[in-house]
C-alpha cells in the first residue's frame, strides 16, 4: 500500500509472479491449468494472458483499496478472474445451454463450497484481492465478448455497456483511493521496523 501510493505501480503485477511456498505455487498451478486450458481455446492465448494479468492487477488493486497494509502474494487473484470469466460466460450464454444448465449449476455450487472450505481453513488468505480478480474478470469477459448475433441475449449490449463503466469506475477510483488517500509510510509501530530505526540512531 504505501509503495504503491509513492508511485511503484508495478506493484500491482508483480504479486502474481510471488508465492508463498511450494504448496502455494502448486496448488495454483493446478487450478489455473484445470481453468486454463480451455480458455486459452476459446479466447487464443494472447487475448487470455491480456485476461489474466489484467486480473491479477484488479484484485492486488481491491486488495490495496480494502488494507493498505496487507502483504499478498500469489496467483489466486488471477486465477479467481479466471472463475468470473466463466461465470461471465455461463450468463451471457445461459439462453444456449439448455440441458447443461442443471449440471453447470451444480458445478458453480461446488465451486463456491470449495472456495469457502479453502478460505476457512486458511486464516491469511486475501479474500479480497479474490473477490477484486474475479469481479474484473466478470466484468473484462462481458466487456471482449464476441458473441454470434443468434446466440446474444437481449441484455449483451446493455451488459457490455455496464461492464465498460464498471471496469473504469473500478480502475479510477481505485488509482485514486490508492494514490491520494493510502497510507504513504510503512505499518505503524511495527517492532521489527522501530528497532531497526533505534539501531540506525547514532
Amino acid at each position: 500500500g504505501p509503495a504503491l501510493a509513492r508511485g511503484q505501480i508495478w506493484r500491482l503485477v508483480t504479486p502474481v509472479m510471488l508465492h508463498a511456498n511450494l504448496s502455494h505455487l502448486l496448488f495454483n498451478v493446478f487450478f489455473q491449468l484445470r481453468m486454463g486450458f480451455g480458455m486459452e481455446k476459446q479466447f487464443g492465448r494472447d487475448k487470455l494472458m491480456l485476461i489474466y494479468f489484467a486480473c491479477g492487477v484488479f484484485g492486488n488493486l481491491m486488495s490495496v483499496i480494502v488494507d493498505p497494509y496487507k502483504l499478498a502474494v500469489g496467483a489466486s487473484t488471477a486465477g479467481f478472474g479466471l472463475i468470473g470469466v466463466w461465470l461471465a460466460e455461463i450468463l451471457l450464454s445461459w439462453d444456449v445451454l439448455g440441458p447443461a444448465r442443471e449440471r453447470t449449476v451444480i458445478w458453480i455450487v461446488f465451486m463456491l463450497i470449495s472456495v469457502s472450505t479453502m478460505s476457512s481453513m486458511t486464516p491469511n488468505m486475501d479474500l479480497w484481492g479474490h473477490f477484486g480478480g474475479a469481479l474484473g474478470g466478470f466484468l473484462l469477459a462481458i466487456l471482449l465478448a464476441d458473441m454470434h448475433e443468434q446466440h446474444r441475449p437481449q441484455f449483451y449490449a446493455q451488459a457490455r455497456a455496464a461492464a465498460a463503466v464498471g471496469l473504469l469506475a473500478f480502475l479510477a477510483g481505485g488509482m485514486g483511493k490508492v494514490l491520494l488517500f493510502s497510507p504513504r509510510d510503512p505499518i505503524p509501530n511495527c517492532p521489527l521496523i522501530l528497532s531497526a530505526l533505534e539501531r540506525l540512531k547514532p
